[in-house]
């Protein structure tokens, strides 16, 4: 539960996922895959920069 929670922040903070990969040690990028789940908030949240920097 620790890891997953750890990962999950650190999405939640915009680190570079290969970085979070490293730290928490996970060897394939299969078995981090699961760890990384998308909430609608962090979706709406990259459209809003997204479109800020072509505006």
């Amino acid at each position: 539960m620790g890891r997953k929670t750890f990962v999950s922040y650190m999405f939640k903070m915009g680190i570079d996922s290969e970085l979070i990969r490293a730290i928490s040690n996970h060897k394939s990028v299969s078995s981090f895959a699961r760890y990384n789940k998308i909430d609608d908030e962090q979706k709406a949240s990259a459209m809003t920069i997204a479109f800020r920097k072509v505006s």
